[in-house]
Protein backbone atom coordinates (compact mmCIF):
# COMPACT_ATOMS: atom_id res chain seq x y z
CA UNK A 1 0.00 0.00 0.00
CA UNK A 2 1.18 3.49 -0.80
CA UNK A 3 2.15 5.50 2.30
CA UNK A 4 3.04 8.97 0.91
CA UNK A 5 0.80 11.97 0.51
CA UNK A 6 -1.78 12.30 -2.26
CA UNK A 7 0.27 14.98 -4.08
CA UNK A 8 3.54 13.06 -3.86
CA UNK A 9 1.76 10.02 -5.26
CA UNK A 10 0.79 11.94 -8.40
CA UNK A 11 4.32 13.31 -8.68
CA UNK A 12 5.49 9.69 -8.70
CA UNK A 13 2.92 8.86 -11.39
CA UNK A 14 4.31 11.76 -13.43
CA UNK A 15 7.82 10.32 -12.98
CA UNK A 16 6.55 6.94 -14.18
CA UNK A 17 5.00 8.60 -17.23
CA UNK A 18 8.32 10.36 -17.96
CA UNK A 19 10.14 7.02 -17.80
CA UNK A 20 7.60 5.45 -20.12
CA UNK A 21 7.90 8.36 -22.57
CA UNK A 22 11.69 7.92 -22.56
CA UNK A 23 11.21 4.20 -23.24
CA UNK A 24 8.82 5.05 -26.10
CA UNK A 25 11.59 7.18 -27.67
CA UNK A 26 14.06 4.30 -27.30
CA UNK A 27 11.58 1.88 -28.86
CA UNK A 28 10.99 4.19 -31.84
CA UNK A 29 14.74 4.52 -32.41
CA UNK A 30 15.19 0.74 -32.31
CA UNK A 31 12.23 0.21 -34.66
CA UNK A 32 13.73 2.65 -37.18
CA UNK A 33 17.08 0.90 -36.94
CA UNK A 34 15.55 -2.54 -37.46
CA UNK A 35 13.49 -1.36 -40.44
CA UNK A 36 16.62 0.09 -42.03
CA UNK A 37 18.51 -3.21 -41.58
CA UNK A 38 15.57 -5.29 -42.85
CA UNK A 39 15.57 -3.37 -46.14
CA UNK A 40 19.06 -4.73 -46.89
CA UNK A 41 18.33 -8.36 -45.97
CA UNK A 42 16.98 -10.96 -48.42
CA UNK A 43 13.27 -11.80 -48.41
CA UNK A 44 11.92 -15.17 -47.37
CA UNK A 45 10.87 -17.18 -44.37
CA UNK A 46 13.80 -19.12 -42.92
CA UNK A 47 13.56 -22.43 -41.08
CA UNK A 48 16.19 -24.74 -39.69
CA UNK A 49 14.98 -28.34 -39.74
CA UNK A 50 16.61 -31.31 -38.04
CA UNK A 51 16.85 -34.33 -40.32
CA UNK A 52 18.25 -37.20 -38.29
CA UNK A 53 21.64 -36.06 -37.07
CA UNK A 54 21.86 -33.20 -39.57
CA UNK A 55 20.24 -29.82 -39.96
CA UNK A 56 18.82 -28.45 -43.17
CA UNK A 57 18.09 -24.85 -44.04
CA UNK A 58 14.76 -24.19 -45.68
CA UNK A 59 13.39 -21.02 -47.26
CA UNK A 60 9.71 -20.42 -47.95
CA UNK A 61 8.84 -17.61 -50.31
CA UNK A 62 5.84 -17.11 -52.55
CA UNK A 63 4.43 -20.56 -51.77
CA UNK A 64 7.66 -22.33 -52.74
CA UNK A 65 10.04 -24.17 -50.41
CA UNK A 66 13.74 -24.32 -51.22
CA UNK A 67 16.48 -26.15 -49.35
CA UNK A 68 19.76 -24.30 -49.12
CA UNK A 69 23.04 -26.16 -49.57
CA UNK A 70 25.79 -25.67 -46.99
CA UNK A 71 27.67 -23.59 -49.55
CA UNK A 72 25.07 -20.83 -49.04
CA UNK A 73 25.73 -20.46 -45.32
CA UNK A 74 26.15 -16.68 -45.54
CA UNK A 75 22.74 -16.37 -47.21
CA UNK A 76 21.21 -18.61 -44.54
CA UNK A 77 22.74 -16.42 -41.82
CA UNK A 78 21.16 -13.32 -43.37
CA UNK A 79 17.77 -15.02 -43.48
CA UNK A 80 18.13 -16.18 -39.87
CA UNK A 81 19.01 -12.61 -38.88
CA UNK A 82 15.92 -11.36 -40.75
CA UNK A 83 13.79 -13.85 -38.80
CA UNK A 84 15.26 -12.63 -35.49
CA UNK A 85 14.80 -8.95 -36.37
CA UNK A 86 11.23 -9.55 -37.53
CA UNK A 87 10.39 -11.15 -34.17
CA UNK A 88 12.14 -8.34 -32.30
CA UNK A 89 10.21 -5.77 -34.34
CA UNK A 90 6.89 -7.42 -33.43
CA UNK A 91 7.84 -7.38 -29.72
CA UNK A 92 8.81 -3.71 -29.88
CA UNK A 93 5.61 -2.76 -31.66
CA UNK A 94 3.56 -4.53 -28.98
CA UNK A 95 5.52 -2.81 -26.20
CA UNK A 96 5.04 0.54 -27.96
CA UNK A 97 1.30 -0.03 -28.23
CA UNK A 98 1.01 -0.93 -24.52
CA UNK A 99 3.19 1.99 -23.44
CA UNK A 100 1.29 4.54 -25.53
CA UNK A 101 -2.03 3.26 -24.26
CA UNK A 102 -0.87 3.57 -20.66
CA UNK A 103 0.48 7.11 -21.13
CA UNK A 104 -2.70 8.18 -22.94
CA UNK A 105 -4.85 6.86 -20.11
CA UNK A 106 -2.83 8.74 -17.51
CA UNK A 107 -2.79 11.93 -19.57
CA UNK A 108 -6.56 12.24 -19.83
CA UNK A 109 -8.50 13.91 -17.03
CA UNK A 110 -10.29 11.36 -14.93
CA UNK A 111 -14.06 11.37 -14.94
CA UNK A 112 -14.05 10.92 -11.18
CA UNK A 113 -11.99 14.12 -10.77
CA UNK A 114 -14.40 16.04 -13.01
CA UNK A 115 -17.34 14.84 -10.94
CA UNK A 116 -15.70 16.01 -7.74
CA UNK A 117 -14.90 19.44 -9.13
CA UNK A 118 -18.56 20.04 -9.91
CA UNK A 119 -19.95 18.32 -6.84
CA UNK A 120 -21.26 19.64 -3.55
CA UNK A 121 -20.53 16.29 -1.93
CA UNK A 122 -17.54 17.41 0.14
CA UNK A 123 -18.07 14.86 2.89
CA UNK A 124 -16.63 12.03 0.80
CA UNK A 125 -13.45 13.94 -0.12
CA UNK A 126 -11.43 12.48 2.77
CA UNK A 127 -11.79 8.95 1.37
CA UNK A 128 -10.99 9.75 -2.26
CA UNK A 129 -7.17 9.94 -2.00
CA UNK A 130 -6.88 6.49 -0.46
CA UNK A 131 -9.15 4.94 -3.07
CA UNK A 132 -7.36 6.68 -5.96
CA UNK A 133 -3.89 5.71 -4.76
CA UNK A 134 -4.78 2.05 -4.57
CA UNK A 135 -6.40 2.19 -8.00
CA UNK A 136 -3.35 3.71 -9.71
CA UNK A 137 -0.93 1.36 -8.01
CA UNK A 138 -2.97 -1.68 -9.04
CA UNK A 139 -3.31 -0.48 -12.64
CA UNK A 140 0.44 0.13 -12.92
CA UNK A 141 1.34 -3.23 -11.37
CA UNK A 142 -1.00 -5.12 -13.66
CA UNK A 143 0.44 -3.47 -16.78
CA UNK A 144 4.00 -3.93 -15.51
CA UNK A 145 3.40 -7.63 -14.84
CA UNK A 146 1.78 -8.19 -18.24
CA UNK A 147 4.75 -6.62 -20.03
CA UNK A 148 7.28 -8.63 -18.04
CA UNK A 149 5.49 -11.94 -18.63
CA UNK A 150 6.15 -11.62 -22.36
CA UNK A 151 9.93 -11.55 -21.90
Amino acid sequence: MYSGSYNSFFLEVIDIVKLILKRIEEINIEIQSINKILKDLPEGKFSCIKNGEYYRWQISSGGKTIYLPKSQEEYAQKLAYRKYLTERLAELQEELKISCTYVNKLSKPLKSDELLKNSDEILIMTEIPRIRKNLYIKVYLVIFCVQNQKS
